[in-house]
């Protein structure tokens, strides 16, 4: 049985509470159609420093770069197809920028949350808003015009 497609229910799903049902039912059923599978998580058969020697192995062979498969398998950076001068370039754009990064201003306290409240308008007062629904609409003042 094929299920209905909900065309722009990425967007209506977060914003119209009463498209979330259509979009939660269509995607139950896909998800019921799918065979039942376990969620155990277990270790990989593989240790991940095996994977990641393996895996600068693959990419050397991919570009024709032996030198490759011989880099760190614990860096990130061993795995960069970046020249060394593009990379020199990058290292010192970032320390330029980066420069007084602890005296420049940022709008968050220290908890993460807004120091200071950026619009003191109350909700009566914008022409468009939402109701308890979450279904925006055009107010009041919006007629006056």
């Amino acid at each position: 049985m094929r299920q209905p497609l909900v065309l722009g229910a990425k967007a209506c799903i977060s914003i119209i509470p009463g498209s979330a049902s259509l979009v939660n039912r269509a995607f139950t059923g896909f998800l019921s159609q799918l065979p039942r599978s376990r969620s155990d998580l277990r270790p990989p058969a593989i240790p991940t420093l095996e994977r990641t020697r393996t895996a600068l192995q693959t990419l050397s062979e991919a570009v024709g770069d032996p030198s490759i498969a011989h880099r760190n398998p614990r860096s990130l950076l061993s795995f960069s197809r970046v020249t060394a001068e593009v990379a020199k370039s990058q290292f010192e754009s970032l320390r330029f920028y980066s420069k007084d990064i602890d005296k420049t201003y940022c709008p968050l306290g220290r908890d993460g949350r807004p120091i200071r409240k950026y619009s003191e308008r109350k909700q009566s007062h914008h022409w468009f808003h939402g109701d308890n629904r979450g279904i925006s609409h055009v107010g009041k003042c919006a007629h006056r015009i």
